[in-house]
């Protein structure tokens, strides 16, 4: 009967020994391989393939504007927010997953903004409510200077002129152009305050009495070409005379609907033409001058 020999045991036991390292490595080499398929895969599939790319980006609401540069806009805006939203680029609906919801806050250019998003449908759905412009408020270093239109971007502040669109809450929103005559609300704002937008005009007490001072001058029939705000601290307005309309001061504290018997009065003894100017800044009176 044939025995193994303590020497042939031990180059069996050496061989054995080193076959088992060699077959680990293999084992660990064949996990990373794959590993990296997969990593590499799921790239692939994320960036590359159409299954995150969006269909369509549909703009609901819009009734004045580009819906294509407000598309633009947006895109731009959502890369921006973070470096995996650049990478995976503007076209990917996962870069909308979140951010996108915060462009309205930089620019202020709508009164509601919402983005509704269907990642199994791909499509991004942006429903914007616009701002209703009620006038233009123009600021000017001094009332002898011509207010200019403003060609600073608008998220900058206001630098001593300059005219923007306001809405009916005295929000502050967009760049107007400097205009003149009777069509369209204006205020010249002497005060030299910085705005900016998203700022209100005035304070929301003050500004509800500022759109009752324009109820009062259409029940009576006056025609308004501007108003003026020559110190905020006073809380006055002005209506600038015309050819036919005296100087008219208002108080901002004051509701001024209480005038409009007055001035309806005025208007047929001794009449308008008459008077240098009409007073309205203390409550339940109604003063004015000879000229």
């Amino acid at each position: 009967m044939f025995k193994e020999s303590p020497l042939s045991y031990g180059i069996y036991f050496q061989e054995k020994r080193t076959r088992q390292p060699k077959r680990k490595k293999s084992k660990v080499f064949l996990i990373i391989f794959l590993i990296l398929m997969i990593f590499g895969g799921l790239i692939y599939l994320v960036i590359y393939s159409p299954i995150f790319k969006i269909k369509e980006i549909k703009i609901s609401g819009l009734q004045q504007g580009d819906e294509n540069e407000l598309i633009s806009q947006l895109k731009n805006f959502v890369v921006e927010q973070s470096k995996l939203n650049k990478f995976l680029g503007s076209d990917n609906i996962l870069s909308w997953l979140k951010g996108a919801e915060n462009f309205n806050k930089n620019y202020q250019f709508f009164k509601t903004f919402l983005i509704k998003k269907s990642l199994l449908k791909r499509t991004i759905e942006v429903v914007v409510e616009e701002r209703e412009k009620f006038g233009i408020w123009c600021l000017s270093s001094s009332k002898d200077h011509e207010v200019s239109s403003s060609t600073l971007p608008e998220e900058m502040s206001f630098k001593n002129e300059g005219c923007w669109w306001f809405d009916q809450e005295g929000f502050i929103f967009k760049e107007a152009p400097d205009v003149d005559g009777f069509l369209i609300k204006k205020v010249d704002d002497y005060s030299r305050r910085n705005l900016k937008i998203g700022d209100k005009v005035l304070a929301s007490n003050l500004f509800q009495n500022f759109l009752k001072i324009y109820e009062v001058l259409d029940k009576t029939g006056f025609k308004v070409k501007n108003l003026s705000l020559e110190n905020i601290d006073l809380q006055e307005i002005i209506l600038e005379p015309t050819n036919d309309i005296p100087k008219i001061y208002f108080s901002l504290r004051n509701d001024p609907t209480f005038a409009i018997a007055g001035l309806n009065s005025l208007k047929q003894d001794p009449g308008l033409e008459k008077l240098s100017y009409i007073d309205l800044r203390t409550e339940n009176r109604v003063y004015y001058k000879m000229k």
